[in-house]
């Protein structure tokens, strides 16, 4: 009974259409940024590393569960003088809601080229291959489809603006939208391409030292626009302690949730980061708290930025 409310309700908002699938959600994007945009690859001097799991909804059975991989190194960096190089990774996303599965592989390359001693201009692109999966296999049920499989290419691509105190970038996802297959559902047909709408992201931060405090922050937006849904924004801050070692922050999604994060080094070379959030929205009155976990392997712990050993975050 839960699961059939729960697909009523996921299905009366608009950014779960059936017909225009969403790219996968990430609270902490600050801490998560290759996910959403390409061209950070290769911002790290050091191989990046993350594995993480988002629990949405908690208390559902079929409520929306998202892991993902990824891995990113500059490839050509040597230091502080190089003018260009490049950047190689690749993500692994699987992410399942209900009756529908999506797991994706994309390979990534990003070319960086050095406008000024601290600012740094970087392009790159997602390509890949993402399989679909709708639908329960031997369901009885005439209101539920049968199950429906499609593999095809999907692509990505972004830009970056950087130094080691700020960022604004910009990207889009599922650019690859005019699959040529159909879908059949209970007699009618629809085309596949519904399933993969485009979806554009802009991300800015930027690190603040408080010098009189002995911590830094750093405030963030992301805004997020899906050509079938209205856009979202992301509001959030993160403060900085114990030379990174230590951050704490909140976000909010405009009308939609309200987060706490926290983000430790739990070993020299291992850090953790969690985030805990509350629905805002209609989904409120049926579920409850959203949870997610990202761990980050960084294996030249102490000198990850491109700019030497700086007292900030690694973007």
């Amino acid at each position: 009974m839960k699961q059939a409310i729960l697909y009523i309700v996921i299905f009366s908002f608009p950014c779960f259409s059936l017909f225009a699938q969403q790219e996968e959600t990430y609270t902490q994007y600050i801490y998560n940024k290759y996910a959403l945009n390409p061209a950070f690859g290769g911002t790290s001097k050091c191989p990046d590393i993350k594995f993480g799991t988002r629990l949405q909804w908690v208390g559902f059975e079929g409520a929306p569960v998202t892991s993902f991989i990824s891995y990113h190194t500059a490839i050509g960096y040597q230091d502080q003088r190089s003018k260009n190089w490049h950047g190689l990774g690749i993500y692994l996303v699987d992410d399942r809601t209900g009756f529908y599965n999506s797991t994706a592989l994309y390979p990534s390359y990003t070319f960086h080229t050095r406008l000024g001693r601290r600012v740094v201009a970087s392009a790159g692109f997602f390509i890949g291959m993402r399989n679909l999966t709708s639908g329960i296999a031997g369901n009885a049920d005439p209101i539920m489809a049968p199950t429906t499989r499609i593999i095809f290419p999907d692509l990505g691509g972004g830009v970056l603006l950087y130094s080691p105190e700020w960022f604004v970038g910009l990207s889009i996802k599922q650019i690859y939208t005019n699959t040529a297959s159909s879908v059949s559902y209970n007699g009618a047909t629809d085309n596949l391409y519904k399933f993969r709408a485009r979806q554009y992201y802009l991300t800015l931060a930027k690190w603040v030292e408080a010098y009189a405090f002995s911590f830094s922050y750093t405030p963030s937006v992301l805004i997020k626009y899906h050509e079938t849904v209205n856009p979202s924004v992301d509001i959030g801050i993160m403060f900085h302690y114990m030379e990174n070692k230590f951050n704490i922050g909140a976000s909010y999604r405009v009308g939609d949730g309200l987060a706490a994060m926290l983000q430790v080094n739990l070993l020299k070379k291992l850090s953790a980061g969690y985030a805990y959030e509350f629905p805002l929205s209609k989904i409120r009155k049926v579920s409850g708290q959203t949870h997610e976990i990202i761990l980050k392997w960084d294996p030249c712990w102490s000198t990850n930025s491109h700019f030497g050993k700086v007292n900030c975050p690694s973007f």
